[in-house]
């Protein structure tokens, strides 16, 4: 819940009667089914936000290690040995954290010597039971498991794709289980699908780490990747190939321009614009059409990009080491991806912190209207930024 400086509850030793229960939804979702409405005040504002706009876990990670840099500056580790220290904050030193001086922290914005936080740290108004729920659950924060995460193996949600099995590897002594069906206990979500905005927006809501196949638009947040690319792409792929196509060509992103276009020029339009009027339009059995996918729409060709984003995510879980989490794991796929043999049909994968989309290229083919089929002509077009 607390956005940055100190989502400070930490319990350090103080015996409360919190429920480290309550506070566990307090500090992932910023609250629960008893402190539904929990509130929050910016610095230099006084609208009061949700506190579930801006949770602790978000900033602090899911462990309370400290997350990646906000406005310039890295989320603090919040965990019960770090608090109950003195320590070096910029150039000052703050006293070792009580129960009451956190509270302070959290509700005013001053650290244990009385100092401002960061003015990007909110101040929450907390009731005395959420700031008691809170403490409880810091207190065992470090000792929790993260979700996916056990002694002998490491969990993986694979969603529609049920020829592909767990590998016989182990990373850092643990077995990959490979869960079928939709689960809150894994360290993150392959979904094989094209059509994958609805589990990106899923996946920000949940702070689950979520791979999909293709998708209509960029994911909202941090926890989704896009394997291959998203509409922006494909329509950028169609006009690089018409301004090399040696012939006058029209790329229609509506069914305006798609049903204005000239009877002997080129249509060119993606998957999505064929899905919305496309194949309604009588007149394309006359005309040259091809159509930009996110990749061949073929069964052995999403089979193959399922396994290479299981391949990346495994290379991902390696690189973040045997204490991984859901935020360790975000960190690894931001990283450059190491070369990939399935991945070598469809090119570099481009995720980065800044994109988490996987392609700067389309695979377009030709459409016959009048059989309804697809010729793998011209193929991959890469876009030209």
């Amino acid at each position: 819940m607390l956005r940055f400086g100190l989502c400070v509850i930490a319990a350090l030793g103080a015996s409360l009667s919190g429920s480290p229960q309550r506070g566990r939804e307090i500090y992932r979702n910023g609250g629960n089914a008893d402190a539904p409405t929990i509130r929050a005040v910016i610095a230099g504002s006084s609208q009061p936000l949700e506190a579930s706009m801006l949770p602790c876990a978000s900033c602090h990670g899911s462990d309370g290690r400290g997350g990646n840099s906000e406005s310039g500056a890295k989320p603090p580790d919040i965990t019960p040995l770090t608090l109950q220290q003195p320590a070096d904050v910029g150039t000052r030193r703050r006293a070792a954290y009580t129960p009451a001086l956190l509270t302070r922290a959290i509700t005013l914005g001053f650290d244990a010597s009385g100092n401002p936080l960061d003015r990007v740290m909110p101040r929450f108004q907390l009731s005395t039971r959420d700031a008691r729920d809170l403490i409880a659950y810091l207190a065992v924060i470090d000792r929790e498991t993260p979700p996916g995460v056990s002694d002998d193996a490491l969990r993986i949600v694979l969603l529609g794709a049920p020829t592909i099995e767990a590998p016989a590897t182990t990373l850092y002594g643990r077995r990959i289980e490979l869960v079928r069906t939709p689960s809150p206990d894994a360290l993150i979500t392959i979904d094989a699908d094209a059509h994958g905005d609805a589990q990106l927006e899923a996946a920000e809501r949940e702070r689950m780490p979520t791979v999909v196949l293709g998708a209509k638009h960029p994911p909202p947040g941090r926890h989704g990747f896009v394997l291959t690319s998203t509409e922006s792409e494909r329509i950028a792929a169609l006009r690089a190939f018409a301004a090399s196509a040696g012939h006058a060509s029209v790329v229609a992103t509506d069914c305006a321009t798609l049903r204005a276009a000239d009877a002997q020029t080129w249509l060119l339009f993606s998957a999505t614009t064929l899905d919305d009027c496309g194949r309604s339009e009588p007149e394309l059995a006359d005309r040259h059409v091809i159509i930009a996918f996110a990749y061949p729409p073929d069964a052995a060709g999403s089979e193959q990009l399922v396994r290479a984003a299981l391949e990346r995510v495994l290379a991902a879980l390696a690189d973040a080491g045997r204490d991984v989490t859901r935020e360790t794991l975000l960190d690894a796929l931001e990283r450059p991806a190491p070369a990939s043999t399935s991945m070598s049909t469809f090119g570099l994968l481009g995720w980065s912190r800044q994109r988490h989309v996987g392609f700067d290229r389309a695979w377009l083919a030709t459409f016959d209207a009048r059989s309804g089929t697809l010729r793998a002509e011209p193929g991959w077009s890469d876009v030209v930024r």
